[in-house]
């Protein structure tokens, strides 16, 4: 991570009109992330003040937490500043991460389980 990515993370937040002016989204994210879980944006917020859809936000916050910053989860986004934060974060992106797991095995065997007999007619032919 370059030293302008380190350097983006301790950004205090700006008025609504710079980040607007910012020409590179995934930049306007970070500098409306608080440092520290103390005060989050929320992601309808994040999406208010840029102007785009909750799955653009949640896309961009993904994005950024796969290159490196470390973005914490809880009540909002922020930048994570301690130990707990990130163990909160990781607890919960974790358990979503199973709980979606699990829908999709049960999505799969109630296919098989309920619908296997209609399947069997719809490719017979």
């Amino acid at each position: 991570m370059s030293e302008e990515q380190l350097a983006l993370f301790k950004l205090p937040t700006i008025d609504q009109q710079a980040v607007k002016d910012e020409t590179n989204i995934e930049r306007k994210v970070l500098r409306l992330l608080p440092y520290g879980s103390e005060n989050p944006i929320s992601r309808s917020r994040v999406t208010d003040v840029l102007g785009v859809d909750v799955r653009a936000v949640s896309n961009i916050i993904a994005r950024l937490t796969n290159e490196g910053v470390p973005i914490g989860m809880d009540n909002g986004y922020y930048l994570i500043s301690i130990e707990e934060e990130l163990q909160r974060t990781y607890t919960n992106i974790r358990t979503s991460g199973l709980s979606m797991m699990l829908r999709a095995e049960r999505l799969k065997q109630n296919y098989y389980n309920q619908f296997k007999d209609t399947k069997k007619a719809v490719h017979a032919d």
